[in-house]
């Protein structure tokens, strides 16, 4: 099942809604390039950690242009230095009248009595953040103390190793990413939080699963789902719920404080909806950079004060966010992309043609492989057709016999099963007439038995080639099978983690309280020694106070002696 809605038509069945990760951008550009006729070469490069790094190349009219996913090689050495220091950026984007978050840049040996001057300056909290990082890595957004931003500046600089950071203000708003092609804004998402909405029936763990259900039907987010972590249940407790407790209905709740979309957030596009402002902002951002070509600037919008703070600009942007939203309207942006680089090729008709990026990947995966360059096509109209057959005997020999007479006529297309003996087949070609000609041409005496009960026109992508589903069905069900084994492995290492987490939580409450209690226990052993010790001087003081007495009484007893005596002497 695919969200048609939420599709670009031409999309349709060329993109697997599993999609291909951090690799979409390179699908994209590479498919719509390819589809106008122009050639297509992938290839792999070395690299000091021994990693299939893959990149792929660009040729038309004898002029080649090599792309590392959105990143165009003939982007200015200028633009791209500016860009990976977030620091050199904001220095650019204000000198140009720009605004950017305030702050300053500090190095690893920095003065600390400065940073902290300028935190209590900018009003906690506060950011805190690499300098040459992107996606997220490393910041550091809700510094509230001293104390954290101590610890927080200690943790970046010696354990993580950055030479410096950007400590800045922080901006209240809504995060938007901001596609520009050029000096162009063609493309603005909003990244919302992770979030589910009740239905008055279900619980917080069950809408959970509910929505990332719904997440597999989108190729960009598909794997990014809502994991249930300490931090989740952090956040729903703090709001006053538990996991297991009934949404109610309409209730929208934010499971994530930060707009991730690799933790859960949804991409919804708001091209429309956006203040003529945001875009006007955006453009001359994209303006100031020199040489900057395909970017995403990543833009803060207060929704009350409509104040805009621009916090950084990407030079190798995720184009799926735009083409694949989760809410409001795919963009066509990967046209807009190929029509900057290649101009001479925007009125082309695109082919509705496709060809299986995923095998051609793994083949460079495999190490062995170093370079695929596809078969050149000639953009042209393809008519397609879908067949639904009821068949009466061997379905599989159907499929093959169907595959072959494809094949010599250059026909694309598939056959495979439908459910109990039925037989999807599409068939494309250039030539009309060999579409509706096909099965009466080559079956209308033959050994087979079959009957066509479905036939309609077929408006969506074709595969190059011609599959078959004993091969394509095999394939994917080693693929569900495989995807399966994971989810279950996945399923029980979470498990097995929050198993871990709870005994290590118990554990560190049993340390706490047997540190407790070794306190109190070392204070009474303490206590006890004091009272032993006080009780040995007590007796030490009897014992003494006995022995004066006894000596008193002697002495006593002494000079009642001598009166008595000298008495007598007298008389």
């Amino acid at each position: 099942m695919i969200k048609k809605d939420l599709w670009l038509d031409h999309l349709v069945h060329a993109t697997p809604v599993e999609g291909y990760g951090n690799r979409m951008s390179m699908f994209l550009i590479s498919l719509e390039a390819w589809r106008r006729g122009i050639d297509v070469k992938y290839y792999t490069i070395d690299n000091p950690e021994n990693k299939v790094l893959i990149r792929f190349a660009l040729t038309h009219n004898g002029r080649t242009l090599n792309f590392y996913s959105s990143l165009c090689e003939q982007m200015s050495k200028e633009a791209f230095d500016i860009c990976e220091s977030k620091y050199l950026t904001k220095k650019q984007l204000s000198a140009n009248g720009i605004r950017v978050p305030k702050g300053e840049k500090f190095s690893k040996d920095a003065d600390k009595d400065h940073l902290v001057s300028l935190a209590a300056e900018l009003n906690y909290p506060v950011v805190m953040k690499p300098v040459s990082e992107n996606a997220g890595k490393g910041v550091f957004s809700n510094i509230t103390n001293k104390n954290m931003l101590l610890k927080t500046f200690n943790y970046l600089t010696n354990e993580l190793g950055y030479h410096e950071v950007l400590l800045e203000e922080f901006i209240e708003g809504e995060e938007h990413r901001i596609l520009t092609v050029g000096d162009k804004v063609v493309g603005i998402v909003k990244r919302v939080p992770a979030n589910i909405v009740g239905n008055g029936k279900d619980s917080i763990r069950r809408l959970i699963r509910a929505k990332n259900k719904s997440k597999q039907f989108n190729p960009v987010i598909a794997k990014k789902t809502i994991d249930i972590d300490r931090e989740l249940k952090s956040q729903i407790e703090h709001a006053g719920y538990g996991l297991d407790d009934i949404l109610e209905e309409g209730k929208k709740l934010f499971v994530r404080s930060k707009s991730n979309i690799s933790t859960g957030g949804d991409p919804i596009d708001v091209m429309d909806d956006v203040d003529p402002s945001v875009i006007e902002m955006a453009e001359k951002a994209a303006q100031a950079i020199p040489g900057l070509e395909v970017s995403g600037l990543d833009m803060m919008i207060n929704p009350e004060t409509q104040e805009k703070v621009i916090i950084e600009i990407n030079t190798r942007p995720m184009i799926g966010l735009h083409v694949f939203p989760e809410g409001g309207k795919p963009r066509d942006i990967v046209k807009e992309i190929v029509d900057y680089y290649f101009p001479e090729t925007k009125n082309i008709e695109r082919s509705r043609l496709y060809f299986d990026f995923g095998r051609i990947t793994a083949s460079l995966d495999g190490v062995a492989t170093k370079e695929i360059a596809l078969q050149s096509i000639t953009p042209q109209t393809y008519h397609a057709k879908r067949y639904l057959l009821s068949i009466d005997g061997n379905n599989h020999k159907l499929r093959r016999d169907i595959r072959r007479h494809a094949l010599v006529d250059d026909i694309y297309g598939y056959a495979k099963g439908a459910g109990f003996n039925l037989l999807e087949v599409v068939l494309a070609s250039p030539i009309k007439e060999k579409i509706n000609s096909f099965f009466s041409l080559h079956y209308q005496d033959s050994e087979f038995r079959f009957e066509i009960i479905e036939e309609q026109d077929w408006n969506y992508a074709v595969n190059v080639g011609f599959i078959t589903g004993s091969y394509s069905d095999n394939i994917n069900l080693l693929e569900r099978s495989i995807k399966e084994s994971k989810k279950k492995t996945e399923r029980l290492i979470k498990t097995h983690q929050q198993k871990v987490e709870q005994l290590t939580e118990q554990l560190n409450e049993s340390k706490e309280k047997t540190t407790v209690y070794k306190k109190a226990f070392s204070k009474l052993e303490q206590q006890n020694k004091d009272l032993k010790s006080k009780q040995r001087d007590y007796q030490n003081k009897v014992l003494k106070q006995k022995e004066e007495i006894e000596m008193l009484k002697i002495e006593l007893n002494r000079t009642l002696y001598r009166r008595l005596f000298k008495s007598k002497r007298t008389k």
